[in-house]
């Protein structure tokens, strides 16, 4: 029994440091959510323009399929994940020591993913050669 005490995986799980575990999935899962939006938006595209065989005309055209509604509710739900969850709760988890990453380095990380994310997401928006943007968001 002494020797299971003396090794070094019994002394890492009891030692001074194991009560700063850190469980950073959930913030992890904050920063990248502009990322999973961009994801989600894109494989939309791929599917709406694959359905109709053309890019479709804002205000004119409607296409619904069972996928499609699916694939929308998606893009909604990882749309309002990050638009107003993610931000929010990303900042409640640097409050919280066990879920807050490393400082300095695992926050600017972290910030720097959700800022990268988001300015693509408007890229994507903004300079979007095809119809697509504007059909998806009337």
């Amino acid at each position: 029994m002494s020797d299971l005490r003396d090794s070094p995986i019994y002394l890492r799980q009891t030692g001074p440091y194991a009560a700063r575990r850190r469980f950073t999935a959930l913030s992890w899962v904050c920063a990248a959510s502009p990322f999973a939006l961009l994801v989600a938006f894109v494989t939309l595209a791929i599917h709406i323009r694959l359905g109709l065989g053309h890019w479709p005309t804002p205000m004119s055209e409607d296409y619904h399929s069972p996928a499609f509604d699916v694939h929308a509710a998606i893009l909604s739900f990882c749309g309002m994940f990050a638009l107003y969850v993610a931000g929010p709760l990303w900042l409640l988890c640097l409050l919280i020591p066990p879920l807050r990453p490393e400082w300095p380095r695992g926050v600017v990380f972290q910030f720097l993913t959700m800022v990268i994310g988001a300015l693509l997401m408007l890229a994507v928006l903004k300079f979007d050669p095809t119809t697509f943007s504007a059909w998806v968001l009337h």
